[in-house]
Order: C-alpha cells, then structure tokens, then sequence
C-alpha cells in the first residue's frame, strides 16, 4: 500500500532570539516577523515550526 500526501498544514510557529528577549508565537506571523528582528538588529534567531500531515492510504 503506497501512503499519499493528501493535506499538509502549519499548525504552530515559534520564534525566539538568541542574542535578547525577543519572541513571537503564532503560525501566521512568527516566521516573518523573526526575519524582521534578525535583519533589523543582527540577531540570530531561532524558529519552532509545526506541520500536520494527512495521509490517505486510496
């Protein structure tokens, strides 16, 4: 039995700063906003993210 992909979704992002405080939760914004920060100020910053899969077997 071959398993395909059907759906895949992110279902969490989180964002921390190595280098300060910084952090930001959230799928929708974290990723883009951790770019931002690490441009703005140097900083390396680390990014958490989550995906769902769903395989259907047919």
């Amino acid at each position: 039995m071959e398993k395909k992909r059907v759906r895949r979704a992110l279902i969490h992002a989180i964002a921390q700063c190595q280098d300060c405080d910084w952090g930001e939760e959230g799928y929708k914004v974290a990723q883009k906003k951790a770019r931002g920060h690490a441009i703005k100020t140097g900083h390396t910053v680390d990014v958490e993210t989550g995906y769902w899969h769903q395989y259907n077997p047919k």
